[in-house]
């Protein structure tokens, strides 16, 4: 067991070979922010820690584990935090929808293909 609950969902992040660029980008945030807040400098809040393990968890029995362990290790009940707006379900978007457009993370663009592993991710997430 780690000795913090940042140092756990770290590690988290880490057996599950994903960058905090990656972890970032998925959730909204910047790397910069995500190793701030695994390295103690940036608090980590209810809303980012909601949006950290959705973002690891490969589905929802994954999820209530995870949040089991924060809870019994870390005397931390995540259920007491309001759901975080992880995705927004106002629209479906395909990737023929976005080609064209120009989106950007931390100032670089996106090509087509960073664009494609997205949806790729929010889909095997999703479970579709």
């Amino acid at each position: 067991m780690s000795n913090t609950l940042v140092e756990y969902l770290k590690q988290l992040r880490k057996e599950k070979n994903i960058t905090a660029e990656e972890l970032g980008n998925m959730i909204g945030y910047s790397q910069s922010h995500i190793s701030g807040v695994e390295n103690g400098l940036k608090n980590l809040n209810g809303n980012l820690l909601t949006k950290y393990i959705k973002a690891l968890s490969n589905d929802d029995i994954e999820k209530a584990e995870i949040e089991n362990a924060i809870k019994n290790n870390y005397e931390y009940d995540i259920s007491s935090v309001k759901n975080a707006d992880f995705f927004n379900n106002d629209k479906t978007i395909s990737l023929n929808d976005i080609t064209g457009y120009e989106f950007f993370i931390d100032g670089e663009q996106l090509s087509n293909r960073e664009m494609k592993l997205i949806l790729t991710l929010i889909r095997g997430y999703r479970q579709i």
